[in-house]
């Protein structure tokens, strides 16, 4: 876990430990074989709480507004003593 095999494991080990730029791992990653691949995974990971936000009022002038982005820490601890390996 999470690599469901040696060679997920790797590909992975590979990609994190090489000296090959965000650009081109990026560019592999996008390629539609694997690409798909890893949506397929994607979307059998468990989902977890929900993203919040809040915009936050300034006293000062912002070119945008401030969004504070967060989790609800109770949705977070009982996510974590629901797992099995916790």
């Amino acid at each position: 876990y999470p690599f469901a095999s040696l060679d997920d494991w790797e590909m992975a080990n590979f990609l994190l430990t090489s000296r090959l730029s965000m650009n081109i791992i990026d560019n592999f990653l996008s390629m539609p074989a694997i690409s798909k691949e890893l949506c397929s995974w994607a979307e059998l990971l468990p989902s977890g709480p929900q993203w919040q936000f809040q915009i936050i009022p300034t006293t000062h002038e912002t070119k945008r507004p401030v969004h504070l982005y967060f989790h609800d820490a109770l949705d977070c601890v009982e996510l974590l003593f629901s797992h099995p390996y916790f």
